[in-house]
């Protein structure tokens, strides 16, 4: 019998309804593609930890960038196998077949980067693991939030080892906003910081803004309060994926995406960051770290050195540094100009091993101490 129809040519045969509806669905996830594709390139911002951790991201990379080559092969595979079973219902399942083989993947480069630390703590590329509290009335509150008898843990992705018990004001009233802002009767919290001065009867995270907030007095960016009464009496601009990218101004003051106020003369029609998650601006004219300008940066030859991200068997730069970065003819950390680095020759980043960051070039160290890794990459440099 001749096929008719395009379904029908793909599969081989032709389809039921039903399996004509999930072929349609599945074709209609090529819309999203785009999407997922950009999204699944971040997964290597993390530093890799192991050699399977790696293989698996890329597998995890390869089911999302892959999709359009395999899906036509893939549904007539799996539709062949359902008829040749005769259960027709089976195709209905070809949608979870490269879901299932992503989570796989996923769960897979989870548990190869999960790590001990110390007796009491331990990580994973998401999460930190806690179990120095009293564990028998330890609980979690949400996503990042968790409380014993006596204390109250940030449980975040930010969280610093050691370092994520909150001084708690009052322990009876506490209460989580969100996954970064919390409050009891005499504080307000971002994460395991007091927000000095926050009033917590009327502070209230800002919409879709886990990291900004307001009271009765001001704004707040993370847990440092700023001289704005109200957002909504400024004009902005860059404001399509939210106050992390944007800036502000009153029509005298230009307020970057921290909220702070940038020095006199920023230019508020040029003014951007250097780089996407970094503390560096740019405008026509000057370059600043913060809202602190940077002696004699040229903002038309100004970059963000590459991070390196060393272990015992991988070195990574995926990601820009936090500290250092370069116009034509200087090396600057954060906003301080470093005399006499050599920029061809220059190479920061972290060490997991040492559990340091490190910085150098061919004349010397500018933080960090010689190891063979280091050692190794000063030498390819």
């Amino acid at each position: 019998m001749k096929l008719k129809g395009l379904i029908a040519r793909i599969l081989g045969d032709h389809p039921t309804s039903n399996q004509e509806t999930v072929f349609w669905f599945m074709l209609l996830l090529l819309l999203f593609w785009p999407i997922g594709a950009f999204v699944s390139m971040f997964f290597f911002d993390v530093p890799i930890q192991s050699f399977i951790d790696g293989a698996c991201r890329m597998g995890a990379a390869l089911t999302i960038w892959l999709y359009p080559l395999y899906l036509f092969p893939l549904m007539r595979l799996w539709f062949q196998f359902s008829k040749h079973l005769k259960t027709a219902w089976l195709f209905y399942f070809c949608p979870l077949i490269p879901v299932a083989i992503f989570f796989l993947f996923a769960t897979v480069a989870s548990r190869a980067s999960f790590r001990d630390i110390s007796e009491d703590y331990a990580t994973d590329k998401n999460h930190l693991w806690y179990n120095g509290a009293d564990m028998g009335s330890f609980k979690r509150i949400g996503n990042c939030w968790a409380m014993d008898k006596k204390n109250v843990y940030y449980m975040g992705i930010e969280a610093e080892v050691g370092k994520n018990t909150v001084p708690i004001g009052d322990y009876h009233t506490f209460r989580t906003l969100n996954d970064s802002y919390a409050a009891d009767a005499k504080y307000v919290y971002y994460q395991n910081k007091i927000v000095e001065g926050a009033d917590p009867e009327t502070f209230v995270p800002l919409k879709g803004e886990p990291h900004y907030g307001q009271d009765k007095n001001r704004v707040y960016c993370k847990a440092r309060g700023s001289s704005i009464r109200s957002l909504n009496q400024l004009k902005h601009k860059n404001m399509k994926d939210g106050l992390r990218n944007a800036f502000h101004t009153d029509g005298k003051t230009v307020y970057n995406p921290e909220l702070m106020a940038m020095p006199e003369g920023t230019d508020f029609a040029t003014i951007h960051k250097v780089e996407r998650y970094r503390d560096w601006y740019a405008d026509s004219k000057h370059v600043y770290y913060e809202n602190r300008l940077l002696p004699g940066a040229n903002p038309q030859t100004f970059k963000v050195f590459p991070s390196h991200y060393v272990s015992e068997r991988h070195v990574t730069d995926n990601n820009k540094d936090i500290d250092y970065s370069h116009d034509g003819n200087h090396v600057y950390y954060r906003d301080s100009l470093m005399q006499d680095a050599d920029i061809s020759s220059f190479i920061c980043g972290y060490d997991f091993v040492d559990s340091t960051g490190f910085a150098f070039d061919k004349n010397r160290y500018y933080e960090g101490s010689p190891n063979p890794r280091l050692e190794q990459l000063r030498r390819n440099k």
